[in-house]
């Protein structure tokens, strides 16, 4: 693969990258992605991994801010997931970024990006509480996935569970990704989550969902489907 030192090499090769027929497909799942080009993930992230690689090709990218298309939205999250500098100094991107992020495809790709939530816990934890108060929807989504992603362990469950049921907001990409950290819990921490689902202030339809997600999981044992079935008819009765 090429260095990438300006924005017209990598135009040049995401423009040579693009498959419509990936476009349209993603256009099926992801409605609201503005100008996407149909660049598949896989080589996407393999040219972030070339351009981190090369320090000056990296810190060109992240100055330039570009983000005039889909992929070249992602590809500055990549490369800003990528950064070995302490957290610190890469939460200014973060939080361009997330500034940046108008539908779920660009919040979770960046998401499972961030593995310097996992050398960085508690550092990652202000940054994540910091949106957690935020009234803006993908902030919120941001949030949420990145608990789900990094912190649904022994040590942060009880807190995960309770910024779980104090987020509200009306966005639909908001309710499904707490409705899907509160169903990957569960099986993870059984206990703890069948306490949570007859105790909470989720709204209906996240409620709803996250019931529905657990019954249609295979880590969940049959029996434990059949309780959170029963606890939901009691929920709402």
């Amino acid at each position: 693969m090429p260095s990438f030192h300006s924005a017209a090499e990598i135009k040049r090769y995401l423009t040579a990258a693009a498959e419509p027929r990936h476009r349209d497909f993603q256009l099926k799942i992801t409605p609201d992605a503005k100008n996407l080009l149909g660049v598949r993930t896989p080589k996407l992230r393999a040219l972030a991994n070339a351009v981190a690689r090369d320090e000056a090709a990296a810190a060109a990218l992240l100055a330039r801010q570009d983000f005039s298309t889909f992929e070249e939205t992602l590809l500055f999250g990549f490369v800003a997931g990528l950064r070995r500098e302490p957290l610190a100094a890469v939460e200014k991107y973060i939080d361009i970024y997330v500034a940046h992020i108008d539908n779920w495809a660009l919040c979770d790709g960046f998401c499972s990006s961030l593995k310097i939530a996992r050398r960085e816990p508690e550092a990652m934890l202000k940054i994540i509480r910091r949106y957690l108060r935020s009234a803006r929807g993908y902030d919120l989504r941001f949030a949420a996935v990145m608990l789900l992603n990094y912190y649904l362990d022994a040590e942060h469950i009880d807190f995960v569970l309770d910024a779980y049921d104090k987020i509200s907001h009306p966005d639909c990409a908001v309710k499904m990704a707490v409705a899907w950290g509160v169903a990957t819990a569960l099986p993870k921490f059984r206990e703890k989550t069948l306490a949570f689902l007859p105790n909470n202030h989720l709204d209906q339809w996240t409620y709803r969902c996250a019931v529905q997600k657990i019954r249609e999981s295979r880590r969940v044992p049959a029996a434990d489907r059949e309780l959170v079935k029963e606890i939901a008819v009691h929920h709402f009765s």
